[in-house]
Parts: structure tokens; sequence; C-alpha cells
């Protein structure tokens, strides 16, 4: 049977959102008239009682918890205040919520195990300035309605500060992208085993779009607070991925690209404009973190690629980058073996192990379980798990914080287009305007969470819900 429990929990949580209603989650303002904090998570939690309270019944009891409100309160407290309005709203204890958040934390790190992103600035470029992203997650999360061909997109006004688009669930999970000075952030997650108390990863980034306009600005704020990483004591169900690389640009064409754990921080400013990060570190010792290299853990061979073969192809294009240029790298689809140094076990010519920055799922690991399959090296739960669990890129985009623009693709950027999103009018500041598409699917958002809520419906998807649930933890059991 299947040991990974952290899997199994993932899984859960899926399935428990595939078949949650909407209630209107999507483009749009996270509170309005609240004078207060506490107010602002309270409004939040009656908006979308029944979709919070769902999802945070998937988590389980983390010790964590008291400790990461007693960080919340002393380094940012309007947060604390915001938490307190929305376990109030949905009825539940503060301990409770604070468990959910860091799980929620952990499934997001996780999941964001094989991103890509890099960022060109002047004089790297035809004088724009770009960051950008392919979200590596697992497949499950294409078929949510909420994030399957646009993204769950917020505009987060905190009280005190700067506004700024929230990619995630208001209040309860989200990661600022880009605030109305200009500020960008996009991140990948890194396995590490320096482990201690702190703000959470979604917590620092916040904290930094709230009150910063600058990319070094953004950065001090990672260096200057206590920073959460599980450790190897933690549970599965706390993932190990809960420290994130950062890379922030901002619109005067700088670059912060951040690496840390609880103990450790550094951050590049990028090379000649360029810059380029995966799911290792370059500037931190990976023997001091524990961040496990090709040689240590076959596995990291595929991110190591990706690495390389960005840095290869942003150093390769440098002085005539435009957004063409970053559109096509983030379509790269090449498998380029890594040097022998950093490779000595050649990992990086099997195909078990490679990545390309447009990371295809479909085309490595289905194969690769088939094969095994076939050769019962694994039985039909192991490979349903397999599938199950199989990830690639399923959204991409890059920001112009100089322009307020993101262009945001729904999959595979070397199969699917870029949607151009005007931010401007959105954070209520300069920049490009234009016809937002995204109108669009608020319309037909809503239309589907309207279909959900039929009594017919709703009734059907609770019975194939608990019935995926029960499979699942069926699975699970030893």
């Amino acid at each position: 049977m299947v040991e990974n429990r952290l899997k199994i929990g993932f899984s859960i949580f899926i399935a428990t959102a595939l078949l949650l209603p909407l209630q209107g989650l999507s483009l749009g303002a996270e509170s309005s008239g609240t004078s207060t904090d506490y107010q602002y998570g309270f409004q939040i939690g009656e908006e979308n009682r029944d979709l919070y309270r769902d999802v945070i019944e998937q988590a389980p009891e983390i010790d964590a918890a008291s400790t990461y409100g007693n960080s919340l309160a002393r380094y940012y407290p309007s947060l604390l205040e915001r938490l307190r309005g929305l376990a109030d709203s949905l009825d539940l204890e503060m301990d409770r919520l604070l468990e959910a958040r860091i799980y929620l934390a952990g499934v997001l790190g996780k999941s964001l195990g094989a991103c890509t992103v890099v960022a060109a600035a002047p004089p790297a470029t035809d004088g724009g300035i770009y960051s950008a992203w392919t979200m590596d997650l697992y497949y499950l999360l294409k078929l949510l309605p909420i994030g399957g061909w646009f993204p769950l997109f917020t505009v987060t006004k905190p009280l005190k500060g700067y506004r700024y688009l929230t990619f995630g669930l208001p209040v309860l999970a989200g990661i600022g992208m880009l605030n109305e000075k200009g500020l960008s952030c996009v991140v990948n997650a890194v396995p590490v085993a320096d482990g201690g108390d702190g703000l959470l990863h979604m917590d620092l980034i916040n904290l930094a779009m709230e009150s910063c306009s600058n990319a070094e600005g953004a950065a001090g704020v990672i260096r200057d607070n206590p920073r959460f990483s599980p450790g190897p004591e933690a549970s599965e169900l706390v993932s190990q991925f809960l420290a994130l690389n950062i890379q922030f640009v901002d619109a005067g064409g700088g670059i912060a690209a951040v690496e840390y754990t609880h103990n450790y921080f550094a951050f590049g400013k990028g090379e000649g404009g360029v810059s380029a990060q995966t799911n290792i570190h370059q500037f931190l010792d990976p023997a001091l973190t524990e961040c496990p290299t090709p040689k240590e853990m076959p596995a990291m061979t595929g991110t190591t690629m990706r690495l390389y073969r960005a840095w290869d192809l942003m150093r390769q294009n440098c002085g005539d980058i435009d957004l063409e240029t970053i559109k096509s790298i983030m379509s790269d689809r090449e498998f380029v073996p890594l040097p022998e140094d950093v490779d000595p076990y050649r990992y990086s010519e099997d195909p078990r192990y490679q990545q390309s920055i447009s990371r295809d799922g479909w085309e490595t690991t289905l194969q690769i379980a088939i094969e095994d399959l076939k050769a019962g090296d694994i039985n039909i739960i192991e490979f349903l798990m397999a599938v199950l669990m199989m990830g690639g890129t399923c959204w991409s985009v890059i920001i112009e914080p100089d322009d307020m623009m993101m262009h945001w693709c729904p999959g595979h950027p070397d199969l699917l287009p870029y949607i151009p999103i005007y931010c401007a009018d959105l954070l209520d500041t300069g920049g490009a305007r234009g016809t937002n598409p995204l109108t669009l699917y608020v319309r037909v958002t809503r239309l589907v969470g309207s279909l959900l809520n039929l009594p017919v419906v709703s009734t059907l998807a609770a019975v194939v819900h608990d019935l995926i649930v029960e499979i699942l933890k069926w699975i699970g059991t030893p």
C-alpha cells in the first residue's frame, strides 16, 4: 500500500475542493466598507463560509499552531486580527484555523515543487521588465473550476499599506503577486531540513507586498523577520516544502532572487539584468540548509536541469529579451543533460528524472508508470496513485510590473496562448489599460457556483465526494 501520507492528505484535500461551490470567489475585492482588520476577516468568512469550512476540515492537527500564533502576534498583528475575524465568522477555534493555514501553506509548497521562474530587466531587455513563472502543480488542480482556465485572483486592500493582487484564498491562504507600486512576486518551493518557528512564506510575502515598493526592500522583509521552516522532525503533513525561493521584481527593474530557511538567508540581484530560479539553492550552501542535490537525491536532477537550461536561455538572449522571448523560454521543452561534475551518475540522461521548463507529466510520469505496471514493478493501486498525483506545468504567468500587466497561460505555454490581464484599474494605479478578459470568467464561475448549489446537484456532489474520500482513505491504510 502507499505509505506517503502527505500524498494521501493532499489527494483528499483536492478531492474535496473539486466538488465545492465557488460562492463568488473570483476576481474582485476582498473587502469593502470594513473599518478594522477583525471586520475584514469576518466579512471574508461570512461570504465564503461553506467553502472555507470544508477546506479547513481536511487539515490535520499540527503542534506548531500556538507558536505560529505567537509569531503573528509579534510580527504581523494585523493578519492575526483578520484571522480572528475569520475564525469567529466560521465558528472555529483560533488554533484550528492556524493549523489549517500551516497545512495549506505546506500543500501549496509541496505542489510548487517543480516550478521555474526567470526575470529580465534592462540592459538585458528591449526596455521592458519581465518576471515569469511556470506553475508546476498536480494536474488534478486543472479540474478546479476556480483554477482550470483562469487564476483565482482577489484584490487585497489592507487597511494600512499597498493594495495587491492575491493568488489563492483570501485571508486563509494566498500569495501576493503584484502590488500597486509595481512590486511583483513569483515563487517556487525548496525541500529543506533547517527548522524553526516564525512566519509562513505567504505571511512574509504579503507583509512585503503591503509595505514595500522595490525588490531589495521586499528581500529585507524576508531577512528581518523570523521564518518558519519545519525541520527534519516535522510530520509528513507539515511539508518540508514550507520554505520558498522568492523572486521579487519591481517597476524600476530591480531584482531580488531570495533564498531562505529558518536560520539562513541570501539573495541575488541578477546577472546583467537576468535571473533564474528553480527548486534548489544557488546562493545558500546546501550543506547548511540540507537542500539535496542530484548527487544525494536523484529526484533533484530535473529541477537542476531546468535551472541550468533557464540560465542558458536567458544568457543567450541577453540584450534582446522582449515579451515574445520570455514566452519562448517559458515554452521550452528541451532536455539538456547536466555537466558531469553536477551529475556524475548521469541521472539527467534517464527519462525518469528529466524535466523541461514547460513540463509535461503525460509524456514522462504517465509513460513511466505504464511501463512499470507492465513490468510488474508496481501494482494497479500504485499505478492509480501515480496517475492521481501526476503533475506538470498547469499554468504560466508573465508579469510586466512597469506596465501593471500580467499575461496568463491556462496550461502548457508551448500549446496555449498567454491572455493579457490589465491590473492598473484593479489596483487603482497607473499603467496599461484595456479590456479585461477575466470579466467573462467571473460570470462563468458565478454560473457554475449557482448550478453546484442546486439541491439535486449538491446532493449528488456530496455522495461522489464522500466516495472519493473513503477510497483515498482506504488506499492510505497500511
